[in-house]
């Protein structure tokens, strides 16, 4: 059995706007990793260990600010990735 603790904080909190921006960029860090990780084993490139997953994103940081491109573009771009993937 796992203890949970919950808080709820509602949006008249003024720290809400704060803790809903850093959650919407947690759930996008996770899914984009997922997404690395999911086409890696997809193309048969086997896993990406933490070391090279966080140099990826790091450079994927760096590219998408001095570039201002969409995000596909960045993944086709950063993970050399010939064409975008069919969903």
């Amino acid at each position: 059995m796992q203890l949970t603790e919950k808080h709820i904080i509602k949006s008249t909190d003024s720290r809400f706007a704060q803790i809903d921006k850093l959650a919407l960029a947690s759930k996008n860090l996770y899914n984009a990793a997922n997404y690395v990780l999911r086409q890696n084993f997809r193309f048969g490139w086997g896993y990406l260990n933490y070391n090279k997953m966080y140099n990826r994103f790091i450079k994927l940081v760096y590219f998408h600010h001095s570039h201002r491109n969409s995000s596909l573009n960045l993944f086709n771009h950063l993970f050399n990735f010939s064409s975008p993937i069919a969903v």
